[in-house]
C-alpha cells in the first residue's frame, strides 16, 4: 500500500505541480522497478492523467519511464503519444525533473522512443516472418519503412496518396474492378442485412466507436482527419 503522502502527490503531480512530480520521480526511484508499490504508483497516475483538466505531458512522460522500466512496452508508447497529444505546453523546470531538458538530451529521448516504437511493430510481425520467409513480408516491410519515415515508399498514381500508409506492390489505379476480388460477391449478396444491421446501430446508437481508437482527442482527431471542426470517423465493426 502506497503511503498517504505518496497518494496526496499524484493528482497535483498529474496538473503540473513541478514540486509533486519531483517528489514523485523521487519515490518512484526507490521502488522495484516491476514491483507491486511502482504498479500501483503506474496505476494511479494513469487514473488521475485520464480525468486530469490539464494534464501535463512531463507526467506522462514520467509514466512513459515507469512503464518501459517494468517491460510494459505498449502502455509505455501509448504514454509517450499521449504526451504530445495534451493541450498544456512542455515546461523546463518540469522537463528538468525528467533529466529532459536539453535539447541534446530530448532529441536522444525522442529518437530511442521512435526506436523502441519501430522495434515493437516489427516484433509484431515476427511469428508471421517465421512462418512465411522475409520475402513474403516484402511489401509489408516496404510499408512499415515508409511509415516509419525510414524510407521514402509512395505510388506514381495521383489519387493514391494515403495519409498513413502506402503498401507497395498493389494495383494502384483509382479503382479496382469488383471481378477482381473473390469478396465483392458474397458482400453484394449480403447487403440486404449488412444494411439493416447498419442502419440499427444508427437508429439505436451502439456499437459506434472512433475508428482511430478511444485514446485520441477530440482536436488529435480533427487534426487527423482535416475537414470541419464535427468531422469524424466513426466506425461500425460488422
Amino acid at each position: 500500500m502506497l503511503p498517504d503522502t505518496v497518494q496526496a502527490l499524484v493528482p497535483t503531480a498529474a496538473e503540473g505541480d513541478v514540486h509533486a512530480l519531483q517528489a514523485l520521480s523521487a519515490f518512484a526511484r526507490t521502488l522495484d522497478a516491476t514491483g507491486p508499490a511502482r504498479l500501483q504508483l503506474s496505476t494511479l497516475l494513469l487514473q488521475h492523467l485520464e480525468t486530469a483538466r490539464t494534464a501535463c505531458p512531463e507526467a506522462w512522460m514520467l509514466l512513459a519511464g515507469w512503464q518501459e522500466s517494468a517491460d510494459q512496452t505498449l502502455p509505455a508508447l501509448r504514454s509517450w503519444y499521449r504526451s504530445s497529444h495534451v493541450t498544456t505546453k512542455r515546461q523546463a523546470q518540469r522537463m528538468r525533473v525528467l533529466e529532459l531538458d536539453t535539447e541534446s538530451a530530448w532529441s536522444a529521448q525522442a529518437a530511442r522512443v521512435r526506436g523502441m516504437r519501430a522495434e515493437y511493430l516489427r516484433d509484431a510481425f515476427a511469428d508471421i516472418r517465421q512462418a512465411h520467409g522475409p520475402r513474403e513480408l516484402f511489401r509489408i516491410d516496404r510499408a512499415l519503412a515508409g511509415y516509419l519515415g525510414e524510407a521514402s515508399v509512395f505510388s506514381s498514381h495521383p489519387t493514391q496518396r494515403p495519409k498513413v500508409m502506402f503498401i507497395p506492390g498493389l494495383r494502384s489505379g483509382g479503382f479496382l474492378e469488383p471481378s477482381s476480388h473473390p469478396l465483392v460477391a458474397p458482400l453484394m449478396a449480403e447487403f440486404p442485412a449488412l444494411q439493416r444491421e447498419f442502419l440499427q446501430a444508427l437508429s439505436e446508437e451502439t456499437g459506434i466507436e472512433p475508428f482511430m481508437g478511444k485514446e485520441l482527442t477530440p482536436q488529435a482527431m480533427r487534426d487527423y482527419v482535416s475537414g470541419s471542426a464535427g468531422a469524424s470517423w466513426d466506425a461500425l465493426f460488422f
